[in-house]
C-alpha cells in the first residue's frame, strides 16, 4: 500500500511544493484509472483538467489498463497520494487513493474538492498548513495528528513529521494563501490569530493557478537579447495593478496597471529574480486578501530561457 509522501525536510517552493518532486516540464502523463464508475471517472477528470489548463502537462486518462502509467488512481482504503513524480511506470499499485468517491454520504461538491486537492499533490503540492508563514498557531497539530495515525495505522511520528512546518529556505515562494485547495478548513478552535474559521476551498485560488504556472511554465517567444525576460498577464475582469521589484527593495517597486485580459510588455532583468504583488482596482491582494502586504518572490537559476509569464486571477 502507498501512503502519502510528504517529507518535512524540504524548502517551501511557489506556495508549498516540493521542487524536487516535480515532473519533467512539458511531459506528457499517463493516469490510470482504475475500476471507476462513471461519476468517478468524471470527478478525477475533471480535476485534472482544471489543474492542466495552468500547468506545461498533459495528462492522458484511460480506464483501460496501458502498459505503462505514471500515475494510478483507485477508489478505496482512505484518501492520498503519492507526493510528485514516481517513476514505477509497469506498476499497478496506486499513487492516488480517493475512497472518499466511494462514499454514498459525501456530498458531491466535497468529492470534487477531494480530487482537486489530490491532484495538486499528484503535482508536488504539500498542504498550506505546512507554509513556514502559517499564522495561525499550532492548536490544530494534535487533532490533525491523531487523524493521521488513525488513518494510516502508522507512528506518532510519521504523522507528525507530515504536520511539520517547512523549512523557510525556497527561492520561489508565494504567501501563504487561506483561499488554497491545498489547505484543510479549520474551526475557529484549532486557531490563534483569526476571528474566523478557515472555510473549506473548493476550487482552485489564484495562488494556486499562479503557483501551477510557474512550476510547470510553458514555453513562450521572449526577446533574443540577453537578461531574464518576465511578463505578467491578467485574467481579471477589472483593472489589476502590478508592483513589482527586481532588487527586492519595495522602497519604489515599479507599478504595471493592466486592463482586463492585456499582456504586459516583456520585462528584461539581470538576474532571475523578481517580487510583485497583484491588486485589484480597489485595492484588494488578488491572492491573499488577509494579508495585503505579501509579495510572491520567484527567483531561480533554472528560469526559464524562452521567457516567463506569471498570470494573475481575481476572487
Amino acid at each position: 500500500m502507498l501512503y502519502m509522501i510528504m517529507l518535512c525536510s524540504i524548502a517551501a517552493n511557489s506556495a508549498v511544493l516540493d521542487w524536487k518532486q516535480r515532473w519533467p516540464n512539458g511531459a506528457s502523463l499517463t493516469v490510470w484509472l482504475q475500476q471507476p464508475t462513471p461519476l468517478q471517472q468524471s470527478i478525477v477528470t475533471q480535476a485534472f483538467r482544471q489543474w492542466e489548463a495552468h500547468v506545461n502537462l498533459t495528462f492522458n486518462i484511460t480506464v483501460e489498463k496501458p502498459k505503462k502509467s505514471h500515475i494510478r488512481v483507485a477508489f478505496h482504503s482512505y484518501d492520498g497520494s503519492i507526493l510528485g513524480k514516481q517513476n514505477h511506470l509497469t506498476s499497478s499499485e496506486p499513487t492516488m487513493l480517493l475512497a472518499s468517491l466511494s462514499e454514498q454520504t459525501i456530498e458531491l461538491s466535497r468529492k470534487k474538492r477531494i480530487a482537486l486537492h489530490e491532484v495538486g499533490h499528484i503535482l508536488g503540492f504539500e498542504h498550506e498548513f505546512r507554509h513556514p508563514d502559517w499564522p495561525y498557531g499550532y492548536r490544530w497539530q494534535e487533532a490533525e495528528i491523531e487523524r493521521c495515525v488513525e488513518k494510516l495505522k502508522n507512528e506518532p511520528s510519521y504523522c507528525e513529521n507530515l504536520s511539520a512546518m517547512i523549512r523557510k529556505e525556497g527561492m520561489r515562494q508565494l504567501p501563504f494563501d487561506r483561499q488554497s485547495i491545498m489547505n484543510y478548513p479549520f474551526s475557529l478552535n484549532q486557531l490563534d490569530n483569526t476571528l474566523s474559521d478557515i472555510p473549506i476551498s473548493l476550487k482552485l485560488s489564484p495562488a494556486d493557478k499562479l503557483a501551477a504556472a510557474v512550476a510547470y511554465p510553458r514555453s513562450l517567444n521572449s526577446p533574443e537579447h540577453k537578461g531574464y525576460h518576465v511578463r505578467f498577464r491578467s485574467f481579471c475582469a477589472t483593472k489589476v495593478h502590478v508592483r513589482w521589484s527586481a532588487s527586492g527593495s519595495l522602497f519604489n517597486p515599479t507599478l504595471v496597471i493592466l486592463s482586463p485580459g492585456e499582456t504586459s510588455d516583456w520585462l528584461t532583468l539581470e538576474k532571475p529574480y523578481i517580487k510583485f504583488k497583484g491588486t485589484t482596482h480597489d485595492g484588494e491582494n488578488l491572492w491573499s486578501p488577509n494579508m495585503p502586504q505579501g509579495y510572491a518572490i520567484i527567483a531561480d537559476t533554472g528560469w526559464p530561457t524562452s521567457g516567463l509569464e506569471l498570470p494573475l486571477y481575481c476572487q
